[in-house]
């Protein structure tokens, strides 16, 4: 076994515990790992070029050839960068799912009383999604390094934060919106019955104000009233 295959198995160790920690976020984010399969792949594959090296090592046959050893540690750390790609897009996916869903029905009302950063962070949202876009196209090998994993995983990072916000604000806006509902329940039942009573008052004055200044002549007084004189015929 040759120093510089060891080396590189350091190197893919460490590579695997920082891609272990993605998958496990993008098992979060999907329990039923639907997205995961892919993922999956990638790192049964680097484990097959990994034990091809180690057979290598362990063929005592012959002495191990580093050409092949070198080459068999650069496919398994190339199948391991994109199982990482892989969580992160399977990752970056959901949260934007999570906030669209988050959002559904939710009125401007209810967002700009519970959720005022709402806009300013989609905003944020468009341009993280440009990131990722850039990060994707990085998923050759001939460009994939721990510096452009880490700056795909900040990214992420940000947007499943984000995403959160949205979430967890969910009962607030449930809660906002069925008390605007209730408000509207008692202004559409409310004003009927505020102008019923209004009418009835109203009425109940214009009554009472005809029965103090205008009374109606009362049976007593027109019936000493005299009447016409009749004049007797010659």
């Amino acid at each position: 076994m040759t120093a510089e295959f060891l080396a590189g198995l350091e190197e893919i160790t460490s590579l695997y515990a920082k891609t272990k920690g993605l998958v496990l976020l993008a098992e979060q984010f999907d329990p039923e790992s639907r997205s995961n399969i892919a993922i999956f792949k990638e790192q049964r594959d680097a484990l097959d070029h990994i034990m091809r090296g180690f057979g290598e090592c362990f063929d005592k046959t012959k002495e191990p050839d580093g050409v092949y050893l070198r080459s068999q540690i650069e496919k398994a750390r190339g199948h391991l960068f994109r199982s990482a790609y892989d969580a992160l897009d399977g990752v970056g996916v959901s949260c934007k799912l999570r906030i669209n869903e988050a959002m559904i029905g939710v009125s401007l009302d209810a967002i700009a009383a519970v959720y005022p950063d709402y806009y300013r962070h989609v905003s944020e949202v468009d341009e993280i999604d440009l990131k990722i876009a850039e990060h994707r196209r990085k998923k050759d090998v001939t460009e994939q390094t721990i510096g452009n994993l880490d700056a795909y995983c900040n990214d992420v990072n940000r947007l499943s934060a984000l995403a959160k916000a949205a979430f967890h604000r969910r009962p607030a806006f449930q809660e906002y919106d069925k008390r605007a509902r209730a408000k509207i329940l008692r202004f559409i039942v409310g004003v009927p019955i505020l102008l019923v009573v209004l009418v009835c008052v109203l009425k109940f004055a214009g009554d009472y104000y005809l029965k103090v200044h205008f009374p109606a002549p009362s049976a007593d007084h027109s019936a000493a009233s005299p009447g016409p004189s009749k004049t007797s015929g010659t």
